[in-house]
Formats: C-alpha cells, structure tokens, sequence
C-alpha cells in the first residue's frame, strides 16, 4: 500500500470498553526521520510501534492515540500539545524522554525513548501474584516518578503495569504522556476537563465525568499495588458504565492482600489510595511516598526489595512467551531466586570448567556489579550495608566462589614451600658443619 508514493502501514484500534471507538488508519511507515519498524505494544488509548531514527541512529518508540481524533485548532489537541511540551521539557529520573509529537490522520502520536526490556505488566505476569519485596521496589520507585511529576504540574493520567518499564539494569521508567495534563495548582481536589480518557481499570471515579487531579494519579497508584500483591485489579468489568459503577460504588476486596498476610500498614496504604471520595486520598505522589517510607514493615522487606525486583527481572527474561502464574505460596516461598540462580551457575561452571561467564548485561542483572544498582531501587533511596561494607541486596558471587576452592595451588603456596624447604636445608648444613668441628 502507498500514500503518496510512499510505502504505509496499517494502524487499527480495537477500542476500550466504549472509552475509545474502533478505529483504523493507515501512516507512511517513514516519518520523518524515524522509521516505523514493528507493533510492540497496544494499550487503552492507542497502539506503540519500535521505530528507528535514521538521522540519529537510535531505537525510539512511537505511541500512536488512534483512541482519540484530533485536529488542529481543537482544544483537545491543544490539550495533547500542552501534556506533551510539558513531558519534553522533564528532566526527572525515572521518565523516557519525549523526542517529538504530531498529529497524523487525525490521531496524535508521541515520539519517546525506547526502553529494551519488559514492562511490569509482563513482570507481573510471570511472578503472578508479586512478592512484596519486589512490588515494594516497583511501587516505591514508580511513587518516586509520579512525585517529581506532580511537583512539576503534571496529571500523568494513566498510570498502569502496562505504562512501567524497567531496563536490563532494572531502572524503572514511567512512559506514555499522550493524555498528561499540565495544572500548575496541582493541589487541587478535581478540575474539569473537556475529554474522558484513561484505561478503565485504573480511572478514579472522577474521571469517569471528565474530572482529574493529583489524587486521581494517587487511586491509580493504588489500583497497581493492589495488583501486584493479589494478581489482579480490584475491579474487573465488561463495559465502562460497569466499569464505572465499580470504581464508585464498590469497596475493593482486601481479602486476597490478608490471606497472604501481606502487612498491615501496606494494606492501609493500598486501602486510602483508593478512596472514593478524592479528599481521604493520599493529594499527590509526594505524599503517598512519604507513607510507604514511613510505614513500619519488616525491615527485611525493605533490605530485599532491589535482589527480589532483579530476581523477578530475571524470570520474564527467561521465562519464554508465555506468562506462568505462580500460586501465592509459591510467589512468598517457592520462587526460584537469585541465590538460587547463582548456586546453579556455579555447579554447571564446576561440573564444565570451559563454560563461560555471564554476558556484561545480564552481570548487571544479576547484582553482580554492585554499582549497576541505582539507589532508588531500596525502599527510601539507603542501599544498607552489612558490617563488611557490603550492600546487603547485593548476593555473592558463589561461582567465584567455587572456582576459588577447585583451582590448583596458587604460586604464592609454591613460594612459601620452596622458602621452607630452602630454610631446612641451610639449617641441616649448618648442625653438619658444627658438629665436623
């Protein structure tokens, strides 16, 4: 197919839940200087495409809103114009950076950094229902994100598993500004909109009239959490007045959160996030950040939560194309974790000397290299220190380990053997030469 003489692809949208209408449209597949190369991604609002940018010679990623359509001129293209400079100017740890958007066919779309790695929506799939220290390291860096937005003036809007991404080092990345909005007075409990946009699942009830704040990123935030430790949303519907309905009436099940005796103070903090009533919501990022940091869990949960975040990492990477759900005791118990994994390396490096060592990427991985880590992948941004000096979330390294108790005697034990025998000597010839005289 060609547009113009130039060769197009095919977008099409299947709709969410009455929120975005079906929708199909075809784009050059050469966009400027970027490249349209493969779909990588579909969500609420549109669909994500892996580009190359021939002139800089980088990977990006293009998130096309075929749930909305625009024009020039229109205010809710004024309004995409103004989340997007806004998410441009950013320069927050912990965001991809956005390169460039347009409008094309009546769809904007938002050029943004490409992130090679999952997102937690497939981490959460495969570790299914999370254990807490790993959702502790997800939740506490994502809170960190969204404070430095909301700090700035930005409503994100659709915070979701699907919207985190984590790199080969395990940073996390909040992506996807194409319904952010820009309010200075971030403070302020609702402010009306012109548009309804989001993924129903994690939409305040606000939201659903057109209504959005700090505190409604804050209920998202919730709803992920949420997610993480019971393995699913609170809410599940099959349109969105259902959606609607559940998000304003109905009180999330906290049950399957105490059945896995998840702690009480993180069932609090899930429990306001996700108030109805926007005033007995955590306000902003900030302050939910606070609260994690200020919740009295063990602190084994905290001094975990970057090794289990990598551990988790780890399992999507290996775990092939399809998710496997883990039972809840498996999830807290039976996970196969990083010591594990590294106990595994050193017997098939024992039981095969030419095998060779892990690849600089996954090394950083694994913990390894203790500073790969960022900082901000423990509760509160304090990597502890056990009294060796070492950071307590880095694991040894037991294939050294093992390699140290099989190899052959070390020159410095020749040297000091052939010291004492040479010693011996001397004084062997020496008791001969006295007793001569």
């Amino acid at each position: 197919m060609t547009m113009h003489g130039q060769e197009t692809v095919a977008l099409t949208h299947a709709g969410t839940l009455g929120l975005a209408a079906p929708r199909e449209i075809s784009v050059p597949r050469q966009l400027g200087a970027v490249r349209l190369i493969r779909e990588i991604g579909r969500g609420g609002m549109g669909v994500v495409w892996l580009g190359h940018n021939d002139m800089l010679g980088r990977d990006v990623a293009v998130k096309f809103q075929l749930g909305a359509s625009m024009v020039e001129g229109d205010p809710e293209f004024a309004t995409f114009l103004e989340g997007a400079r806004a998410a441009a100017k950013l320069r927050i740890p912990g965001i991809t950076a956005v390169h460039h958007a347009d409008v094309i066919e009546g769809s904007p779309y938002i050029v943004m950094e490409h992130i090679d790695g999952p997102t937690v929506a497939r981490v959460a799939s495969v570790t299914s229902p999370t254990a807490l220290p790993a959702a502790w390291a997800i939740m506490h860096n994502v809170c960190t994100t969204v404070a430095d937005l909301h700090e700035a003036g930005i409503i994100h809007r659709d915070i979701k598993p699907s919207n985190v991404m984590l790199d080969d080092q395990c940073r996390i990345y909040l992506t996807d500004f194409g319904v952010a909005l820009l309010r200075p007075d971030i403070g302020d409990v609702a402010m009306e909109r012109a548009n309804l946009a989001g993924t129903p699942a994690y939409m305040a009830p606000e939201m659903f009239d057109s209504y959005a704040s700090a505190r409604s990123d804050t209920y998202a935030l919730g709803i992920m959490f949420y997610e993480l430790l019971a393995g699913k949303p609170p809410f599940a519907g099959s349109s969105l007045d259902e959606m609607k309905e559940l998000h304003r009436t109905k009180e999330p099940d906290l049950s399957p959160l105490l059945e896995r005796k998840i702690e009480t103070p993180v069932i609090d903090i899930i429990a306001r996030a996700l108030r109805k009533d926007p005033k007995f919501r955590f306000k902003t990022g900030r302050h939910m950040l606070e609260a994690m940091d200020r919740a009295a869990v063990p602190a084994a949960v905290r001094i975990r939560a970057a090794s289990e975040l990598r551990s988790a990492a780890l399992r999507c990477r290996t775990a092939g194309n399809e998710p496997q759900a883990a039972s809840s005791a498996q999830s807290d118990s039976g996970q196969r974790n990083l010591y594990d994994h590294m106990a595994t390396i050193a017997a098939k490096k024992r039981a095969n000397p030419q095998t060779p060592p892990p690849k600089a990427a996954d090394s950083a991985l694994f913990g390894l290299d203790s500073d790969s880590q960022p900082e901000r992948l423990l509760a509160g941004g304090v990597r502890p220190e056990a009294p060796g000096g070492s950071p307590l979330d880095t694991p040894p390294d037991l294939s050294s380990r093992v390699e140290d108790d099989d190899a052959p005697i070390k020159p410095i034990t020749v040297a000091w053997i052939g010291l004492g025998v040479f010693v011996i000597l001397s004084i062997a010839l020496l008791i001969s030469w006295l007793a001569g005289k």
